[in-house]
């Protein structure tokens, strides 16, 4: 294939990933104004709208990364924290999920595997940003595999700082003996950072052979949608420092999730001027 070729499959596949995208952003936004209107029961809700958000964010990862990559990615990544959620976390009967969790297969929510994919693409995508200055890897050794898993992890547990405790007074599950964080034991935290570098580890390994810079030749238009990952995070951190969950929790996650959003958001500009 001539350079030439390559130039025009790019900014072919650009632009049908920017149309996917646009759909899937679509039905993300109508399936949640209809099951608001209808009024849907809370848990079936919530498993929709985690699967309507981890279909988006499987499109821009076919964009950024490729199909294949991406398939791998969302398998081992749902899969990884239904698992740990049913074999290892709630084995420990620390605490249980409700039914506003929606179904489950035996203890674990179907919601919950869908609801950590989500959020460790987030993370994954802006470790990317952070340790190679694109929104996708560059740089492949096992060791910053790990160092950018671990990045990735530290980004998810930002997030969690807030959610854990709203998702406790919400009533969606429950720590038994409650916990010094706002009703949540640290143990929560330390556990889940372990838990997402292992899986976010996995997958990089499984995906280290693929390196795909095409997004860095894709038309405009798909490079300035790939900032969607970066954007959901920064609305999720908007959301909790306006609710100032239970008056601190505004200002932990103003810093926490600020500050990694905002160096997140230069390396991706930096990234879009240059590439």
């Amino acid at each position: 294939m001539n350079a030439q070729s390559f130039v025009d499959q790019v900014r072919s596949i650009g632009h049908t990933n920017v149309l996917s995208l646009g759909v899937a952003l679509a039905a993300l936004v109508v399936a949640s104004a209809v099951m608001a209107a209808i009024g849907v029961p809370q848990g079936i809700s919530l498993l929709i709208t985690v699967l309507l958000v981890d279909i988006f964010f499987f499109v821009h990862a076919c964009m950024i990364i490729g199909r294949s990559a991406a398939i791998k990615m969302f398998l081992i990544g749902i899969i990884g924290a239904f698992l740990f959620e049913e074999f290892v976390g709630l084995q420990s009967g620390l605490y249980y999920f409700t039914d506003l969790m929606g179904p489950r297969i035996d203890k674990a929510p179907l919601a919950i595997g869908l609801s950590w994919m989500a959020m460790f693409y987030m993370g994954w995508f802006m470790a990317n940003l952070v340790c190679d200055g694109a929104p996708s890897p560059r740089r492949n050794s096992i060791p910053r595999i790990i160092v950018k898993a671990a990045v990735a992890a530290l980004i998810v547990s930002a997030s969690d700082l807030a959610a854990d405790p709203v998702s406790v007074e919400g009533g969606l599950w429950v720590w038994v003996d409650g916990g010094p964080f706002f009703g949540v034991p640290y143990s929560n935290y330390i556990g889940w950072f372990f838990v997402g570098t292992i899986i976010l580890s996995i997958i990089g390994i499984v995906n280290r052979s693929n390196c795909d810079e095409s997004i860095d030749f894709a038309p405009f238009g798909p490079k300035l949608c790939s900032i969607a990952p970066l954007l959901a995070f920064g609305l999720m951190g908007i959301t909790f420092i306006v609710g100032n969950y239970a008056g601190i929790m505004g200002v932990v996650e103003f810093y926490a999730m600020g500050a990694t959003f905002l160096i997140a958001l230069v390396k991706w500009f930096d990234w879009l001027m240059d590439s």
